[in-house]
C-alpha cells in the first residue's frame, strides 16, 4: 500500500517534468513533500477503514497505527520514498511546496500534485 503511495507520487511528478524546465524543489522539500504525501493517505485509510468502530476500539487501532507509521519513520532506508524523492527533484515543482504544506487531507494533497 505504502509503495502504491509513493508510487502515484513519483507518477504525479513524473507527468509535470513533461511540461518543460522549470524551478525544482530542493531534496529537502521533495522528501518533506513526499512524506506528507503519504502520511495523509496513510490516515485517510485509517479513517476509512475504522468508520465502523466503536471510539474505544478506534483509539486502540489509532495507537497501534501510529506505532506502524512511527516505525516506517525511523527506518534508515526506504526504498519507496527514495524512489518518491527521486522522482521529485527531476520533476516535482517549487510551488507543489507551499500547496502540499497546507495540505490537510488527501484530496487536497492528490490537488497539489495535479496542478
Amino acid at each position: 500500500m505504502r509503495r502504491l503511495l509513493l508510487s502515484s507520487v513519483v507518477l504525479a511528478f513524473v507527468g509535470t517534468s513533461l511540461a518543460g524546465c522549470k524551478q525544482r524543489p530542493t531534496p529537502e522539500q521533495c522528501e518533506d513533500l513526499c512524506w506528507k504525501y503519504n502520511e495523509l493517505h496513510f490516515w485517510e485509510k485509517f479513517e476509512a477503514q475504522s468508520a465502523d468502530f466503536t471510539p474505544q476500539a478506534k483509539e486502540e487501532a489509532r495507537a497501534a497505527r501510529q506505532k506502524v507509521w512511527d516505525d516506517m519513520k525511523a527506518r534508515s532506508f526506504d526504498p519507496g520514498l527514495k524512489n518518491c524523492v527521486t522522482e521529485c527533484k527531476r520533476g516535482g515543482e517549487a510551488k507543489q511546496v507551499p500547496c502540499m504544506e497546507k495540505a490537510e487531507t488527501a484530496k487536497a494533497a492528490r490537488a497539489c500534485l495535479e496542478d
